[in-house]
């Protein structure tokens, strides 16, 4: 939001000045105890105001709302529901104020109050900031139903309100209908909770229904506060630029803590998690709404509560041999540990009831506060360093000892004592915190920790062998546990140096658009599984599944660490759209991941019509690209977890898989989510369909061609027929196509179209992306990348007048005649320039022409285009491969020194069966050259005897010969030639 002189607040979501609008909503009708109605004065009277100001705010503050304009004696309930026009009525008033302040750029403070009037807050922000989040911080999930709630008080309701849940109220007999101003405002992914701990049973089955993502006091518990909230901020907020909307609930925080509310439940957050997360909400600057809820004064002011909370601690507590600085005492902290204040007569007589001593601990100076200073606990019991939290003595003096107060309810100073926890969040909220302290980050951010069964404690062990906790234990050796903003991942430590995860990235209906997946989802639950195919031929139904858009992560190392920060490379497999996946030959990332010191994920997506060619009754088209945009938005959220860099994403591809990376480089969407891309063999003389083109494919297969989908009347029947059918129908439509739509007639009958909405740009002609969005790209080819066809059709050396034969077999007249009159393809021309044997020039001549044709010179043009446009871009050709399984009963790809298609892909990976000392060469060269690019978009390593790769100019190209020596000679693929007297089948289709 800008304001009227231009100046920006927080990301500009707030006007400048920074300006606070304190809201007071002294309202308790969403819950039966008295008191909460009192919180707003309460914190203002101890200068709330004040204190903002101090921080630099400019302060607005229209007094409190009482509302007393709403008229509603006549509450009778509506089934459940307790005063539910008032509820209704008072937080209508309260979206209202509350959307004025947040429209006019300020950040509205609302002082509740019970938690009934987030229907207001939540409603007013989010009016004004529709893409809002909403961090909801509680020991209570507040979002039960009418139907599901037992007490009928709507404070145990509003997120199901807001979310558009909570089903029909029962009618009003006279009047407005209750609630019926409530807008489904708020989408579940865009809530997430923290510090859960009582939540109802039907609460529980709406969170698992709608997929609400909820950290429990287990997580903070056992992951650290600042790992949780870094998590939670992830998963509704995961490209950092959406306004934050924080509601706090003070029962969030242990009753030891807070014991001012009427909802108080034990083992809640500490004063110092509770302050964690404002610091960290804070440091966001994203900050648009903020809520401070259930306060209530009248509760909790007591000694006796104290007492309490001192008597619980002590069971725990006896061990202790405790630590003091001199001219210090110490107390009983808020979390259970122990803190200290100025000395007091009454603290040394609490040591004694808790049966410690206390001795001086010199030498310690102030680290964090002007009032106190650091401390250490130490724990005789178990020999452990505690690093409790510094607070000021004010604090200490009215919350550890109420009875210290010089009057009902006040501090030494003369303040309300019970406010000045609740005013120390709110002044940390909307401070600016600079840098969060350096070890308490370092000890939360870790991941867990990778654990093998034969390096567990003696202790652990012990307690696995416990009939009862033994089904708790962790079973699977080697596994690896990393958490995630989408839950813990599961994975295999795959080798001593690598380990492997498994996860479904989405999932998605037939012929529908993915969702991506918001729990980390292994295939049957188990860690040594990879995930099933996608539907496709030659293949058993038994290993393929429609629900298969899954990612395979492999790690540099066996214990993922989400400090370390490296690149991440995400391969796309190819197979003409119809064929592959994840667990194709060679696609272990393990080796590549090592050699690079990259994180390497590769990903499935839906194929053949399944992804490409949908119903138009579906409104869908390029599934099989919305897939692979999907798979990266998903391992943007979760990769930091495993220390993977989400702004050094590079992805790559063969084959169809390098066409899946070019349509990426079309896709406007997806610019954002990598940024470097390297392309293997990919055919670009296949231009991108146009819309027509995929209309009458859609025609051909759903109506032409006979069978159970061409008698589907509607989208419904569509989805109900059989995958076997499906793949029965689509190979009549591969084999009917080419005739009946010759731009077809290629090695991917079924590849993605130009849509003008996903893809944007066809990437021929003059269809590129402005120059600040081209990307450093790399361009590879193979020699012989048409070895295998030419190998497969003719299986032994054929005449010289054969190749004549098929270039007309192929090509039009003109194209033909053109092509023949060249000599460029001459067998005993070409064949004495390659220094073939004199017995198969013509196979050797024929393979060139067709590897030139679909490969290597539309390959070079786009590189030429692309360095003319401004972009980056570096293009080579292996002239050493390994034979890859598809060309092994393929002699003619066998013989020495041919690299057919598909021969780079063990090079790159690493997992050459028996390399030779070449292949290991140019493993390690490649390997080499991809980890100096996915860092710095240049292939050119640091170290390494490798020769310069130089930039593809718009003219010379510089094609660097990988396995050879120097580049390659451009001969046919002279942009004089391929591409102006012969042209490409996409300018022949005008694609």
């Amino acid at each position: 939001m800008s304001t009227a002189n231009g100046a920006t607040g927080q990301k500009g979501f707030l006007a400048s000045p920074k300006t606070i609008a304190i809201v007071g909503c002294p309202f308790s009708g969403g819950q039966p105890k008295a008191g909460v109605d009192h919180g707003p004065i309460h914190l203002v009277d101890a200068g709330l105001e004040e204190q903002l100001a101090g921080l630099g705010w400019k302060v607005k503050f229209d007094g409190h709302h009482q509302f007393e304009e709403i008229d509603a004696q006549d509450d009778t309930p509506l089934g459940i529901l307790k005063r539910p026009r008032l509820v209704s009525q008072v937080c209508e008033a309260v979206a209202k104020v509350v959307g004025d302040h947040a429209r006019n750029g300020e950040l509205p403070l609302t002082l509740g109050g019970d938690h009934s009037l987030a229907m207001g807050t939540i409603s007013g922000v989010l009016s004004a900031h529709p893409e809002a989040c909403v961090v909801w911080v509680d020991a209570h999930a507040d979002i039960n139903t009418p139907s599901t709630s037992t007490s009928g008080n709507i404070h145990g309701m509003p997120l199901s309100f807001l979310l558009g849940i909570a089903g029909e109220v029962p009618k009003a007999e006279s009047g407005a209908q209750p609630f019926s101003w409530i807008k489904p405002i708020l989408r579940p992914e865009r809530l997430v909770y923290i510090g859960l701990r009582d939540v109802d049973d039907g609460e529980k089955k709406i969170l698992r229904e709608h997929g609400i993502r909820a950290y429990s006091m287990h997580e903070v518990d056992r992951y650290g506060i600042g790992r949780v909230v870094e998590l939670a901020l992830a998963y509704v907020n995961p490209d950092g630029n959406r306004p934050i909307h924080l509601s706090f609930d003070v029962d969030a925080l242990d009753p030891s803590v807070a014991p001012s509310t009427g909802t108080p439940v034990r083992g809640g957050l500490t004063f110092r998690e509770g302050h964690y997360i404002c610091e960290a909400i804070a440091e966001t600057g994203l900050l648009v709404g903020l809520d401070i809820m259930e306060v209530n004064p009248t509760l909790g002011s007591g000694d006796a509560d104290v007492n309490a909370t001192v008597a619980m601690s002590v069971d725990v507590r006896e061990a202790k041999k405790l630590k003091a600085p001199a001219h210090r005492d110490l107390v009983l902290g808020n979390d259970g540990s122990f803190v200290y204040g100025v000395r007091d007569v009454r603290n040394i007589a609490l040591y004694a009831s808790l049966k410690a001593t206390c001795t001086p601990f010199e030498g310690q100076g102030s680290r964090a506060s002007p009032h106190t200073d650091p401390f250490h606990v130490e724990s005789a019991a178990a020999n452990t360093l505690f690093h409790p939290i510094p607070v000021s003595t004010p604090f200490l003096l009215t919350i550890i000892h109420p009875s210290k107060r010089k009057a009902a309810g006040r501090t030494d100073s003369g303040q309300p004592a019970i406010a000045l926890l609740y005013i120390m969040f709110i002044t940390n909220l909307v401070r600016t915190v600079s840098v969060l302290g350096a070890i308490s980050t370092l000890a939360t951010a870790a991941p867990v920790p990778t654990v093998q069964e034969s390096e567990r404690s003696i202790f652990g062990a012990v307690l696995c062998t416990l009939p009862i906790i033994r089904k708790l234990c962790r079973k699977d050796v080697g596994e690896v546990n990393v958490l995630t903003p989408v839950g813990v991942a599961r994975g295999l430590q795959t080798s001593s140096t690598s380990s492997r995860f498994v996860v479904k990235y989405a999932s998605a209906a037939r012929w529908a658009n993915p969702t991506k997946a918001n729990t980390w989802d292994i295939p049957n639950n188990d860690i040594n599984k990879m995930p099933p195919m996608c539907p496709q031929p030659y293949a058993s139904a038994s290993s393929y599944s429609e629900d298969c858009l899954y990612s395979v992560i492999y790690t540099p190392t066996p214990s993922p660490n989400m400090l370390s920060n490296i690149p991440v490379i995400v391969w796309i497999h190819g197979g003409s759209f119809i064929l592959g996946s994840a667990s194709n030959s060679g696609l272990d990332g393990a080796e590549l991941a090592k050699a690079t010191n990259s994180i390497v994920v590769v990903i499935q997506y839906r194929l053949g019509v399944l992804g490409l060619v949908p119903p138009s009754s579906s409104g869908s088209s390029n599934l099989a690209v919305h897939d692979v945009v999907t798979s990266l938005q998903f391992i943007r959220q979760v990769l930091p977890s495993f220390g993977g860099d989400i702004n050094q994403i590079t992805v790559a591809g063969q084959s169809s898989g390098g066409q899946m990376v070019r349509a990426l480089l079309a896709t406007p969407s997806a610019s954002s989510l990598f940024k470097y891309a390297a392309i293997h063999s990919d055919p670009m003389d296949y231009g991108f369909y146009k819309p027509e083109t995929i209309t009458g494919l859609q025609s051909l297969l759903y109506t032409t061609i006979s069978g159970p989908l061409a008698s589907c009347a509607d989208l419904a029947c569509q989805r109900g027929v059989s995958v076997s059918d499906v793949l029965s129908a689509q190979d009549t439509f591969l084999g009917q196509a080419p005739g009946a739509y010759p731009v077809t007639n290629s090695g991917s009958i079924i590849r993605p179209f130009h849509d003008g909405q996903l893809l944007q740009y066809t990437l021929t002609g003059d269809s590129f992306p402005p120059t600040a969005n081209l990307k450093p790209v790399l361009v590879f080819t193979v020699k012989d990348e048409a070895g295998n066809v030419i190998g497969n059709y003719y299986n032994s050396p054929i005449p010289n007048v054969l190749v004549n034969t098929t270039i007309q077999m192929l090509y039009d007249t003109d194209r033909s005649s053109k092509l023949i009159d060249s000599n460029n393809y001459d067998p005993e021309t070409y064949g004495a320039q390659a220094g073939v044997p004199a017995d198969d020039m013509a196979r050797a001549a024929a393979t060139q022409l067709l590897t030139d044709a679909y490969w290597r010179c539309p390959s070079w043009t786009f590189s030429r285009k692309w360095a003319s446009k401004g972009g980056k871009v570096y293009t080579g050709e292996f002239q050493v491969g390994a034979t890859y399984p598809s060309n092994q009963g393929v002699s003619y790809c066998t013989a020495a020194g041919r690299v057919c298609h598909e021969d780079d892909i063990y090079i790159l990976f690493g997992t050459t069966p028996s390399p030779t000392s070449a292949q290991t060469a140019l493993t390690q060269e490649i390997q080499a050259r991809y980890s100096s690019f996915i860092r710095s978009g240049v292939p050119n390593p640091s170290s390494g005897s490798y020769a310069t790769w130089a930039q593809s100019g718009s003219t010379d190209v510089a094609a660097l010969k990988f396995g050879g020596t120097g580049t390659r000679a451009a001969e046919a693929c002279d942009p004089s030639f391929w591409g102006a007297q012969v042209p490409y089948d996409y300018q022949v289709y005008g694609l």
